[in-house]
């Protein structure tokens, strides 16, 4: 085991005592539309926080991948889970059978899908508010965007994949962080030629979807179609599955490297966010020379 770029980091530390808030913001210009919410925000701090945004897969919801949320916002960011309607929950809740059985039923309209990009949009409306509401400070040049699986792909289109041939890129965001990065197949032409922000990606070897069949090389497509000027990388789990990232447990039988796993998903995110969002050096080379050899040949990193 190396050190770290940070001084006194655990990846069994959450570190500082955080606040979690919950809220729904209503889209009148969408007729009600509600977007739950879920901010995590160090207790104790007056500096202006950078602001991380994740979205949750098909059936999740704003209290998915807690785990990673605690730990960001502890070491010092704001991190805001939104829910987005028609993809969360309400897909299997109250509903007979397994959850997938549920969810797999679902035929998904592209309304729906689109649906997301705009939630998006309209919660970058509301963050002067909502920093003043939660009494913090945020550093509103200094986002990021992540999301795991369905919310991989709302990352990835905010990071500017076409969807349906059309973009919905946005320019608020300095770096985006898909887990379970989704391959384009609806059709679009080029549809990674617009990436141009930096992004990480992670995967696994196990990391096959629960409803479109995707396994992990199949997500690299993504990391191997974007320009060759976009900053990428891509990390890959030995023996990771799909549900870890969203911190969800018991998926596999027998899978026993979940807080493994998690402390690997924790320390290179956080390295991504201080990279990139709040100027690490350190953090940057940290990822290039040292996070495979600390994972102990469980994770395997590429870039450019």
């Amino acid at each position: 085991m190396g050190t770290f770029w940070r001084d006194n980091l655990n990846p069994d530390d959450d570190g500082q005592r955080i606040a979690i808030t919950r809220g729904e913001w209503i889209d009148e210009s969408r007729d009600d539309r509600k977007i739950p919410y879920k901010l995590y925000v160090p207790k104790e701090t007056n500096e202006p926080l950078p602001l991380v945004i994740w979205s949750h897969g098909l059936g999740g919801s704003r209290d998915g991948a807690g785990f990673l949320s605690r730990f960001i916002a502890g070491h010092g960011y704001a991190v805001l889970n939104i829910q987005h309607p028609g993809t969360d929950l309400s897909l299997w809740v109250g509903k007979p059978g397994h959850p997938w059985d549920a969810i797999r039923a679902v035929k998904l309209t592209d309304d729906v899908k689109i649906a997301r990009f705009y939630d998006v949009e309209h919660v970058l409306t509301r963050l002067d508010a909502l920093a003043e509401e939660a009494n913090i400070s945020l550093d509103l040049n200094n986002i990021g965007f992540s999301g795991h699986s369905m919310g991989a792909i709302t990352t990835q289109v905010m990071a500017g994949q076409k969807f349906r041939g059309k973009s919905y890129k946005s320019g608020a965001f300095k770096a985006f962080l898909p887990y379970s990065q989704m391959p384009c197949r609806d059709g679009s032409e080029n549809p990674y030629d617009d990436m141009s922000a930096p992004l990480f990606m992670m995967t696994g070897t196990e990391d096959d979807s629960p409803v479109d069949g995707y396994d992990y090389t199949a997500r690299q497509e993504v990391f191997k179609d974007m320009p060759e000027s976009t900053t990428r990388y891509a990390l890959i789990l030995k023996d990771g599955d799909h549900m870890v990232f969203a911190g969800s447990r018991g998926q596999l039988e027998g899978y026993d490297k979940i807080p493994e796993h998690e402390r690997i998903i924790k320390i290179a995110s956080l390295a991504w966010w201080d990279w990139h969002l709040k100027g690490d050096k350190k953090a940057h080379e940290w990822l290039n020379n040292d996070l495979e050899d600390w994972s102990e040949g469980e994770a395997s990193l590429e870039h450019f």
